[in-house]
C-alpha cells in the first residue's frame, strides 16, 4: 500500500492525563505503521457533551500512515485498550480516548468508520492543536484548520500546557 497522510486526535481527563497522552502517541508511533510523526502541543479543556470527569488535555498527531483506515481505527483502539479505556465510553471519562480524523484524500462511510471525522470542523480542541501541525486543507473538507477555526469564531479559551516537540518527537515530562 502507498503511504498516505493520517492524523489522529487524543484526549485524556482520567489519571496521569499527560503521561496518558505520551503513551498513546508512543504506541502509535511504534506500530511500524506510521513515519515522520509529528505532534502538537497538549492543550487543556473541559469536557463536552456530558462527559464524566475533569477537564481534558488533548493534541494531534499528523504523518504518513502504511495502512487502510480501517487498520488505522484498529490501531487507535488497540491504543485506547492498551490504557484501559473503552472502545465504546457511553459519556464515561477516558484515560485515552484516540479519534481517527482523515486517513488520505478520500471520504469513508462504514457502520462504525466516517472519516473524515464527522465532527471534528465543531471541535476547537481538535482544531487549534491539529492547525499547529497541518497547514494544508484537510482532506475531503478543503479548508485549513486554521480557516475552520475562523469559522467557529470565539469561544472556549484553551490553555496551552505543552508546546509541540520536534517532529519525530515525543514531548519531555
Amino acid at each position: 500500500m502507498t503511504a498516505v497522510p493520517f492524523a489522529v486526535a487524543m484526549g485524556s481527563n482520567l489519571g496521569s492525563r499527560e503521561a496518558n497522552l505520551l503513551a498513546g502517541a508512543a504506541f502509535i508511533m511504534g506500530s511500524g505503521l506510521v513515519f515522520e510523526p509529528s505532534l502538537s502541543g497538549m492543550v487543556e479543556s473541559d469536557p463536552k457533551g456530558g462527559v464524566e470527569g475533569g477537564a481534558f488535555l488533548n493534541c494531534v498527531m499528523v504523518g504518513g500512515a502504511n495502512g487502510s483506515p480501517r487498520l488505522m481505527l484498529e490501531l487507535c483502539r488497540s491504543a485506547e485498550s492498551a490504557l484501559g479505556s473503552r472502545i465504546n465510553k457511553e459519556g464515561r471519562a477516558r484515560r485515552l480516548d484516540v479519534d481517527l480524523l482523515f486517513v488520505g484524500d478520500d471520504p469513508v462511510t462504514e457502520d462504525d468508520l466516517s472519516l473524515p471525522h464527522p465532527r471534528m470542523y465543531e471541535r476547537r480542541f481538535v482544531l487549534q492543536p491539529l492547525s499547529q501541525v497541518w497547514e494544508g486543507p484537510v482532506p475531503v473538507l478543503g479548508a485549513s484548520p486554521a480557516d475552520l477555526l475562523e469559522k467557529l469564531g470565539s469561544g472556549e479559551d484553551l490553555r496551552v500546557l505543552l508546546d509541540r516537540p520536534d517532529p519525530g518527537r515525543l514531548w519531555r515530562l
